[in-house]
């Protein structure tokens, strides 16, 4: 409707003529005026309606003064920016308002018919860059240059194929929990980190890995054989095999070394102090070695009723002087390692509460 100053025109409409319509007036299309297009002069707080315009409970973002709106108060009506290419209509921006969804076509040159496939150029982004989730497939190298922070994640980045960081990476919050970083290779067995250097005139080679095995390592070598660093743990709580005998002494076989390994060293943690009924045990120590020697662990003064949560105690690690064993560094077969409890005052049995806790640290030759 043209009328009452609200549209101009310095001529009768023609072909050629100009038409002003002033601000914050309704240009609309359709019977029901659906379509409308305003240039609003006061400017809008987000998510706030606009009779005729923006209706319901918008979900909008901030609008400056003097901003044009263009709106289709239609139910679900989308919107459709289209151009002619060679005598053939091509979407250019489509608004999916069922979705809600944004989709741009012809992004970078290539106009593709899967309206969420983009073929991105190359591109700098600045400042902060969020998104949700988001599949890419079929990419090339991508290149992150030129910052302190070069991805910053809150939830999880996963990187699947194949991977390859140049120059210097920098892990940051994406993988530190607490104040230990920790990175994480797919659960499996025989899933493993690959540490690589360059070899002179060779190129890249492998001189490390932590794999995933049933006791998983941090191995030394290259891709066809490592040497593997391993520790495997043994508890005995006060009601175990090594503390329910009816006298003051008693042994058990608690680990049986791989054949073919080197044992580096063993440690016993007391994670628990022992008590006994009537506190009778007034002293109680353990000790490690093979059948028939447990002169396996130095010989610092160890009582398990009354030295402190958490003590630990070492061995001579590959050296035990009275065993047989003594002068070999390599184990040609399975090898049981036995500990020994000994108490003063009372029976083992007697233990209320209590436990420690042995760590066998050895190389696994293969």
């Amino acid at each position: 409707m043209i009328g009452s100053g609200l549209i101009t025109r310095a001529n009768p409409l023609t072909s050629t003529s100009n038409v002003d319509v002033l601000d914050n007036i309704h240009f609309t299309l359709g019977t029901s005026k659906d379509i409308v297009q305003v240039l609003y002069t006061a400017g809008l707080t987000a998510n706030t309606a606009l009779a005729g315009v923006l209706i319901g409970t918008p979900v909008t973002p901030a609008l400056a003064a003097d901003s044009l709106i263009i709106a289709n108060a239609t139910a679900n009506g989308d919107i459709l920016i289209a151009g002619n290419d060679g005598g053939h209509s091509r979407t250019a921006l489509f608004f999916d308002a069922s979705t809600p969804d944004t989709i741009l076509y012809n992004v970078g040159g290539t106009w593709t018919a899967g309206a969420t496939t983009w073929t991105i150029p190359a591109h700098t982004w600045g400042g902060a860059v969020a998104c949700g989730d988001q599949n890419m497939t079929g990419v090339g190298d991508i290149t992150l240059q030129s910052g302190t922070t070069l991805i910053d994640a809150s939830g999880d980045l996963t990187i699947s194929g194949s991977r390859l960081v140049s120059d210097t990476a920098k892990f940051n919050t994406s993988i530190v929990t607490g104040n230990a970083a920790t990175m994480n290779p797919p659960t499996g067995t025989g899933y493993y980190f690959v540490h690589q250097a360059y070899a002179t005139g060779v190129g890249l080679q492998e001189v490390a890995r932590i794999a995933g095995a049933t006791v998983p390592y941090f191995g030394l070598g290259s891709a066809t054989g490592h040497v593997g660093i391993r520790t495997e743990e043994v508890t005995k709580a006060h009601n175990s095999d090594l503390f329910d005998a009816t006298d003051v002494t008693d042994s058990v076989t608690i680990w049986q070394q791989p054949a073919g390994s080197v044992l580096l060293g063993v440690k016993i943690k007391m994670t628990a102090q022992f008590t006994s009924t009537g506190s009778l045990i007034t002293d109680l120590d353990v000790t490690i070695g093979l059948a028939g020697d447990n002169d396996g662990l130095l010989a610092p003064t160890m009582n398990l009723t009354s030295d402190a949560v958490n003590s630990v105690y070492k061995t001579r690690g590959a050296y035990w002087d009275t065993s047989a064993e003594g002068s070999f560094w390599y184990s040609h077969a399975a090898e049981d390692w036995i500990a020994y409890a000994t108490a003063v005052g009372a029976n083992l049995s007697t233990t209320t509460a209590g436990s420690i806790t042995f760590c066998f640290t050895y190389l696994d030759i293969p």
